[in-house]
């Protein structure tokens, strides 16, 4: 079986990504695609990490969560998508890394399915606004908000952890994208996670518009769509980028960081590094960057 790990990143709309698939549900399974619900193995993973601390997994993992997730055995994918396979969100960034347990979670999902094709699928985010998002979150959960004191956010980098997975876990493709560029990319995504060829038809491509285009310039763009036969994923693109210049949503592409002591030039500064970072991994064996 091909079995997809959507594996986040946390605060990179993985929900909203869901419900996206979850709209070509059917379409899936009459393709052999299976998408469980979440309850229905969520809770069972998070148990397979903690009771595999520092073991080797249980040695009928693979039978349990299978039994749980699927209805039946006739599916050939399985998409399973969980922003917490490589931690919570206060184990997001430990000793100044992010998510340092990663490698060794992938590595145990790699030993659970081994008789399995596994890929990995990652979207990232620009510390400046990934660690303010981490920071109210730990905050509404009353977690004292000097949990992340000693971060240096320009020494974090996205390639530290996929780098150390794909080592870890060297037969296991990495498909990774900005949560940046996810608007413009969000059928592309949808369609590479199905295992999809770039023309197919997929339910929901437009929703990552949804944040950064106004309702009446989405409403338009979809009706003008639905005139067209069969249109390419490189034609709807071209579509989506016409309108989004007419019916941007100001506030909505204009995101508020709050971090004590921090200047402008500190936001900028790790936008740089964090474009840099991307052009590294672009750069990587095993791992694939989607880009616009």
């Amino acid at each position: 079986m091909r079995i997809v790990f959507h594996a986040g990143a946390h605060f990179t709309q993985g929900d909203r990504l869901l419900k996206s698939l979850m709209r070509n549900r059917d379409s899936f399974a009459a393709r052999s695609i299976a998408l469980p619900g979440p309850a229905r193995y969520r809770p069972l993973f998070k148990n397979v990490f903690q009771e595999a601390e520092g073991a080797p997994p249980v040695p009928d993992s693979r039978e349990i969560i299978l039994d749980a997730a699927l209805d039946n055995d006739r599916a050939e994918t399985m998409i399973l998508s969980n922003d917490r396979f490589f931690g919570a969100v206060s184990e997001a960034v430990v000793d100044g890394r992010l998510y340092p347990d990663a490698p060794r979670r992938l590595q145990l999902l790699q030993d659970i399915f081994d008789r399995d094709e596994i890929e990995l699928f990652l979207a990232v985010r620009d510390p400046a606004t990934f660690l303010p998002a981490i920071r109210t979150e730990l905050a509404s959960r009353m977690v004292p908000p000097d949990l992340l004191a000693g971060t240096d956010p320009r020494a974090l980098r996205w390639s530290d952890p996929i780098l150390r997975m794909r080592d870890a876990a060297p037969g296991i493709p990495i498909t990774v994208w900005c949560n940046e560029d996810a608007p413009l990319i969000w059928p592309q995504i949808l369609r590479s996670m199905a295992g999809f060829q770039p023309d197919d038809p997929v339910e929901g491509g437009l929703d990552g518009l949804d944040e950064i285009m106004t309702g009446e310039g989405l409403e338009r763009l979809q009706a003008y769509i639905d005139t067209l036969d069969s249109p390419s994923a490189a034609k709807v693109r071209r579509l989506s980028l016409a309108f989004l210049e007419r019916f941007t949503d100001e506030d909505a592409t204009v995101e508020e960081i709050d971090m004590p002591g921090w200047t402008e030039a500190d936001i900028e500064r790790l936008g740089a590094i964090y474009d840099e970072d991307i052009e590294a991994l672009q750069e990587a064996d095993g791992v694939t960057v989607i880009f616009p």
